[in-house]
């Protein structure tokens, strides 16, 4: 997926990225800084494609190495 796909749903901020998957903004963040979760700063902010949260709900969050060897 190119940049621009990526980028064609919008941005989202940490906060609501991390509320839509359920998970804690401190979660997100450590993703982020991991490299599991594309990013964008905008005035020093952190901002998330919405595109690629609804790809990781769509997965189901299975992402990083510590998910492939789990059975689905």
């Amino acid at each position: 997926m190119t940049k621009q796909e990526l980028l064609a749903g919008g941005l989202e901020k940490v906060s609501k990225a991390a509320k839509r998957l359920g998970i804690d903004r401190n979660t997100l963040y450590q993703w982020i800084q991991q490299g599991k979760v594309p990013y964008t700063h905008i005035n020093g902010m952190y901002r998330i494609p919405s595109r690629a949260v609804d790809d990781m709900l769509v997965e189901g969050l299975n992402i990083g190495p510590a998910h492939e060897d789990q059975p689905r």
